[in-house]
């Protein structure tokens, strides 16, 4: 995948993908995905203060909505 301007951006790219990782992986099988969710500085939102971008949750519903079944999920402190 190349280079992303923002999530949306993200996303119209894996659409090409997602689907033809549905396609190949044969029923029963485990796609896992590793993500990381984004601090947003203060200083972008206007806030004063950092925020969390759950882009987690963007690649449940992105996942979800081309077949996929959410089967469990893993925290990594880091």
């Amino acid at each position: 995948m190349g280079h992303t301007d923002d999530p949306e951006h993200f996303f119209q790219q894996m659409d090409y993908l997602t689907p033809e990782l549905f396609r190949a992986l044969r029923p029963g099988r485990v796609l896992a995905v590793h993500v990381k969710d984004r601090i947003v500085p203060g200083g972008l939102t206007g806030l004063g203060f950092q925020t969390l971008y759950p882009f987690h949750s963007d690649c449940i519903r992105h996942y979800t909505a081309h077949g996929f079944a959410l089967l469990g999920m893993v925290t990594v402190t880091t």
